[in-house]
């Protein structure tokens, strides 16, 4: 047992030092970007429902962004049609897939305190916000975020279970 962890870890260190040395770091992050798995089947079929809801309205790239509040066992999940970078940039945000869409995870009262840098944040969202993005590149600032509704959704969970689904327009 112990042989084979040796074995396990010098292969590790081997690949690590020949990716250090050929690769920049850079590289090799925009060709892995991380991406959470999403380990609740309710939440992620239900995710997919709303995809599926906003691609009749929305054919081009879309990018649902889901804000997540916990209390105790409960945790409620607001999902919307994420119209722009600039509130999920400037939130605590993890990043999923869902029918090959990004879905990005934020979290409610987390805003600005934790966040990934620009550069890696739009290394997810420059492809869904390119106008946006290359705004950022020439003025090193953000567009004014869209104001407006749309279609959103509200799932309640206690532990894992769904109890709670409501589907509505926002203003």
């Amino acid at each position: 047992m112990v042989k084979r962890l040796f074995i396990i870890g010098y292969f590790s260190e081997l690949l690590c030092c020949c990716i250090s040395n050929n690769t920049k770091k850079e590289e090799l992050f925009d060709n892995y970007l991380p991406y959470y798995q999403i380990n609740n089947e309710i939440l992620e079929y239900e995710i997919g429902i709303f995809i599926d809801s906003l691609k009749k309205n929305y054919p081009k790239n879309i990018i649902v962004k889901s804000t997540i509040i916990q209390y105790l066992d409960t945790t409620i999940y607001y999902l919307s049609n994420a119209t722009s970078a600039f509130g999920i940039i400037n939130s605590l945000t993890i990043f999923s897939h869902v029918k090959g869409n990004i879905v990005a995870f934020t979290f409610f009262e987390m805003q600005d305190n934790i966040t990934l840098t620009d550069s890696i944040s739009w290394k997810y969202l420059k492809d869904i916000f390119p106008d946006e993005y290359k705004y950022y590149q020439e003025n090193n600032d953000y567009l004014p975020p869209l104001t407006g509704g749309g279609l959103e959704c509200r799932l309640i969970f206690i532990g894992d279970s769904l109890v709670s689904k409501k589907m509505y327009y926002s203003q």
